[in-house]
């Protein structure tokens, strides 16, 4: 099994409302398969992005906060991480 370091990296990026989705699926196309994700926030909505894959929670649907932590967690997310905003 790999392990990884307990280490945590901060990127702060802007762009504009328009261009939301497509900064969601370049994120996707970017990063590496990992036990890692980017999140970020738009209007009423949290974007939840991993190697592959991106996750639009409506703030306050716990079902789909649920899914998305469900699939980081298949992927190695620790536990501890899964506290984006909801």
């Amino acid at each position: 099994m790999r392990t990884y370091t307990e280490q945590w990296t901060l990127i702060d990026f802007a762009c504009a409302d328009d261009e939301v989705e497509r900064l969601g699926d370049q994120l996707a196309a970017a990063l590496a398969a990992g036990p890692w994700y980017a999140d970020y926030a738009v209007a009423n909505a949290r974007h939840v992005v991993f190697a592959g894959r991106r996750f639009v929670i409506r703030l306050g649907d716990q079902n789909q906060n649920d899914q998305v932590r469900a699939y980081a967690e298949s992927v190695g997310v620790p536990t501890a991480q899964l506290d984006w905003p909801t």
